[in-house]
């Protein structure tokens, strides 16, 4: 697994921890070979502009998956690349306040969501769907015990 960091904030974000709940959420794929990824972390303007061009969306979010077939750009890593994720940690900072549970948790399972769409999981067609990816995710966060 090859995972590239990109951080486009002034927040300081552990490479290492992002590595290890990326390649915890990868963990799902199965016989797939060498998978890479890139997750990239932005700003709340960055993250409001690329809602609003690829989602319709005014509004500044916590996570965005695009996957390579998208046609995103991207760069060059090792591996099969299945796309990039985006992760705004103002909004998540935001979004564990208002939700009353820990940074570090909302941090690592918007992660995991993220990296989970780049697999093809999804959870917007069917309360089925829904509920199957919030137990995967639930599942990987507990083996990380966050």
């Amino acid at each position: 697994m090859a995972i590239e960091i990109l951080n486009l904030t002034k927040r300081k974000i552990d490479a290492s921890h992002v590595e290890r709940i990326a390649e915890a959420a990868l963990g799902q794929t199965k016989g797939e070979g060498e998978i890479s990824l890139s997750v990239v972390f932005v700003g709340e303007k960055r993250m409001r502009d690329l809602n609003r061009e690829y989602h319709g969306k005014d509004a500044a979010t916590d996570v965005l998956s695009f996957s390579s077939s998208k046609n995103f750009p991207s760069g060059q890593i090792n591996g099969k690349f299945i796309g990039e994720v985006f992760v705004c940690p103002s909004v998540i900072n935001h979004n564990s306040s208002k939700l009353g549970i820990s940074s570090s948790r909302e941090f690592a399972h918007v992660i995991i969501h993220g990296v989970l769409h780049l697999l093809g999981y999804e959870h917007e067609s069917s309360e089925k769907k829904h509920e199957e990816m919030h137990s995967l995710e639930e599942e990987i966060m507990s083996r990380l015990k966050v």
